[in-house]
């Protein structure tokens, strides 16, 4: 198990770990309302996020991703989301 005490060394001030372990940090990470998911950090360049907003507007980039998501996990009822027709850009 990973130990996120804080250590104290000579002359050096005690810090407050932002360790997920920390009670605060956790209670920070899981600040969804009751009726929303969690937020999850997933890395997308940036011009690929901008062509995606652009392809299914900027409200509906998350349920793309979820749709797909459960797709992906052969969920029942998912379906594969449908894509743009192609522009000829790449």
């Amino acid at each position: 198990m990973h130990d996120c005490t804080p250590r104290a060394y000579a002359r050096q001030a005690v810090r407050s770990t932002t360790c997920i372990c920390n009670p605060y940090a956790v209670a920070m990470v899981s600040r969804a309302k009751d009726t929303h998911t969690t937020n999850r950090v997933v890395r997308v360049a940036d011009l690929d996020w901008e062509a995606l907003k652009i392809a299914v507007g900027e409200r509906h980039r998350a349920q793309l991703i979820r749709d797909f998501i459960a797709w992906y996990l052969r969920r029942p009822g998912a379906k594969l989301p449908t894509r743009p027709p192609a522009t000829g850009d790449s």
